[in-house]
Parts: structure tokens; sequence; C-alpha cells
């Protein structure tokens, strides 16, 4: 009978371009040198942009008819937030204003790349080699920084160590997170 034979479905896995998972992986890598300066912009920023402009001219939802996945529950959260953020700028003076638009500008572009992020990170292997790559660009920040290499400006705060003109705290957490990866990968 139909009911006691098993079938299966193939569930054909949503292709991302080698283009777009090597940006993803190369701005994922830089962000533990975000405050390494380049011109006027960080490296993380720079890379960050060339990845956005690679999606939307590659896999644009848009232009390509590929369908993005629902918002995820976690980042409804985020979109709650944004909407208060939002409205707090209806009480806000006009010297203030140019500032408010500058953090809701930059909250639109973390909300997109948070929602091209979770398509992405879909695919496991998108996902692994992704942790793998922050880890990796955390460690080679760390060996730099300790071994003293040429454009790795180590500094001594008081009891602490930081490099590229970080806030050592900054610097701790993506070693920290880099720390976790790393056990978790293992």
């Amino acid at each position: 009978s139909l009911s006691q034979r098993m079938r299966y479905v193939a569930i054909r896995r949503r292709s991302v371009s080698r283009l777009i998972q090597g940006l993803f992986l190369l701005f994922l890598f830089t962000l533990p040198f975000e405050s390494t300066v380049v011109g006027s912009s960080s490296i993380s920023k720079l890379t960050g942009f060339l990845f956005f402009a690679a999606y939307l001219i590659n896999d644009n939802p848009l232009l390509t008819g590929k369908p993005m996945s629902r918002i995820p529950g976690a980042m409804w959260g985020f979109v709650g937030y944004f909407a208060f953020f939002l409205l707090g700028g209806l009480y806000l003076h006009d010297e203030f204003l140019h500032e408010y638009l500058v953090q809701s500008f930059t909250l639109l572009q973390l909300f997109v790349f948070l929602w091209i992020g979770t398509n992405l990170l879909q695919d496991e292997r998108i996902a692994k080699r992704g942790l793998f790559t922050y880890a990796l660009g955390a460690v080679l920040l760390a060996l730099g920084s300790l071994s003293h290499l040429p454009g790795f400006d180590t500094q001594v705060v008081p009891g602490r160590m930081t490099d590229l003109g970080q806030n050592p705290n900054a610097l701790a957490l993506h070693m920290a997170i880099a720390v976790v990866i790393a056990v978790g990968l293992w």
C-alpha cells in the first residue's frame, strides 16, 4: 500500500554563485580588522560594500525572481527595535538630525545584511566556511599583533594590548568569538 512505502522528495538547494560566496567569506574575514582604515573607510566596510553590490547585481530577488526566505523569527525583535528607533526620531532637534539619519541608514544596512546572511547561511557548507573564515581572520590578527609584524600597529594600554588602533574591548570580543567558533568547529 502507499502508506507503507517511503517516498523521498528531492529538494533542490538554492545555488549561490562562487562570487557571492567568496565576497561573503572575504567580508567575514575582514571583520576582525574593522578599525583598519584605507582612505576614509575601513577594510570591512569596503568588502561589505563589494559584497552588497555583487549580491544586488547577481542575486537580487527583484531582478532574478529568486525568492528571499521569510524573515526569521529572531529578526522580528530587530524590526521592532528599528521601528522604535525610527519613532524616536520624531522628537529630535534639528541639530541631531544628521547623526540620526546616519544611524538609521546603518541599521537598515544591518537588517538587509542579516537577512541576506540568513539566506546564505542556510547552506551548511557556507555556514561552516564562514565561521572558519572569521576565526582565521581573528587568528591572523592575533598572530600578527603578538609577532609585531609590519603593518600590525600593536599598542599597549594600561594592562592590555590592542592592535590597529582598535578599542581593546572590541578586539577582545573578536578574539572571544573566534575561540568559541574554534571550539565549536573542532
